[in-house]
């Protein structure tokens, strides 16, 4: 909606229509099957005649289980939409005829630093994110192309009850990530941290060893998990 204000058309693709009430445009499409993804969104473009200036990657889902009972259709429904579907879209944006200035955003999150049980996939699949973001920014040349990475903090959105996960004080509220993210197409910057806390689990991976940033993880997970 802060987007809107400014004067861009938003375009939301998602399986579910009830949480995009705030968008110009919707595409109902389901990320876990991404044969067809390409082919509607150029569909889609061509037929309004757009160009994607701004992309905001922001699907994923979780798996709260440990790994050996995890059903592995559902082991790969969450890589196709936490990894696969993140690349195949800026794979369609950077092949775009770029006129103007374009932004792609990548939204990671601070559990990518941690070896969370029983979120092995979920932790790994934005580590994934992390590096893949980070190795098209080395590749990147384009001025007119600016790539940022974004790791904000456990956020209140309905995550926490969805996954069983137990609700903690501190969450950020979306409006305060939003207006982060927004803030960073003006003032651009490769990597944000959103929250003191996702900074400080980032330094606790580079100054312990793995073994101490198991056991951390562990003692963590117990009182959230």
């Amino acid at each position: 909606n802060q987007l809107r204000l400014k004067g861009h058309r938003i375009i939301s693709l998602d399986k579910d229509n009830t949480k995009n009430s705030n968008t110009d445009h919707f595409i109902k499409y389901d990320l876990s099957n991404l044969n067809d993804l390409e082919r509607v969104i150029s569909k889609y473009l061509e037929k309004y005649n757009y160009y994607i200036e701004n992309l905001i990657n922001n699907a994923g889902i979780m798996i709260n289980q440990e790994f050996n009972k995890v059903d592995i259709k559902e082991a790969r429904k969450l890589m196709h939409i936490n990894c696969d579907a993140y690349a195949i879209l800026c794979n369609f944006v950077l092949r775009q005829k770029i006129n103007e200035r374009i932004n792609i955003i990548n939204i990671s999150s601070s559990s990518s630093f941690s070896p969370i049980p029983k979120m092995s996939l979920y932790t790994a699949s934005k580590a994934f994110i992390n590096q893949f973001t980070l190795s098209l920014m080395a590749e990147n040349n384009n001025k007119k192309v600016n790539i940022s990475l974004i790791i904000p903090g456990g956020m209140n959105t309905g995550f926490q009850k969805k996954y069983s996960i137990k609700k903690r004080k501190g969450l950020l509220t979306v409006s305060f990530v939003a207006e982060k993210i927004i803030k960073n197409f003006q003032d651009p910057k490769k990597i944000l941290f959103i929250g003191s806390s996702t900074y400080i689990l980032y330094l606790l991976q580079k100054i312990t060893s793995f073994s101490s940033n198991i056991k951390l993880t562990k003692l963590l997970a117990k009182k959230f998990l």
